[in-house]
């Protein structure tokens, strides 16, 4: 009964909430999604990171726009199997957006220019690497 409680409450709240926020495999729950309707934008977050079909689960639920969030230079998607990767499921839905491009800058995608997360004396390694010298600390 406490498991169905539980349940019961987060179907509520999510039917009240102006943001729903779920991984992509938790946002296949369809029970507790129901009565949700389509929603206005949906928010991808490591979008870099997740295989081509995983974006399809939460973009199965519509939504009028997409936004990804990741960055397919540093942070690849993860596929483990080499046979998978020979045959392309080494590509994320993000990374197969800017190759191809479907996004590109000023057209849909943004690149990040300033970092404040990491020393500056760590951030020089992949700024130099991966994005020549575009990304800057801010101060």
């Amino acid at each position: 009964h406490l498991v169905s409680a539980q349940f019961n409450v987060m179907h509520r709240m999510a039917r009240l909430a102006d943001v729903v926020v779920t991984t992509c495999a938790s946002s296949g729950n369809r029970a507790l999604l129901r009565g949700l309707g389509p929603f206005p934008v949906l928010v991808l977050d490591e979008a870099a990171q997740c295989i081509e079909p995983v974006p399809l689960v939460p973009l199965a639920l519509g939504c009028q726009s997409i936004t990804a969030v990741g960055d397919e230079r540093q942070l690849p998607a993860t596929v483990l199997d080499r046979v998978a990767c020979r045959r392309g499921l080494g590509c994320s839905f993000f990374e197969r957006c800017v190759r191809d491009g479907v996004v590109a800058m000023g057209r849909g995608f943004a690149q990040l220019d300033e970092q404040r997360r990491m020393h500056p004396s760590i951030a020089e390694f992949p700024f130099a690497h991966f994005y020549g010298a575009g990304v800057a600390d801010a101060e």
